[in-house]
């Protein structure tokens, strides 16, 4: 089973998850909230682009 985990949101806490081997990490240190727009546009870009 793969554990995503959230709430990565300072660099101490980053780190303390890389070393607990954590294989998918979400948070707002990594991406800052974006406008709905900006997000559509980017799914729109990305999705042809890199799955077809």
């Amino acid at each position: 089973m793969m554990v995503a985990v959230e709430g990565g949101e300072n660099d101490a806490q980053w780190q303390l998850l890389r070393e607990l081997n954590c294989p998918v990490l979400q948070g707002y240190h990594l991406v800052k909230l974006l406008p709905t727009q900006v997000v559509t546009d980017w799914i729109k870009t990305f999705i042809p682009a890199h799955i077809g």
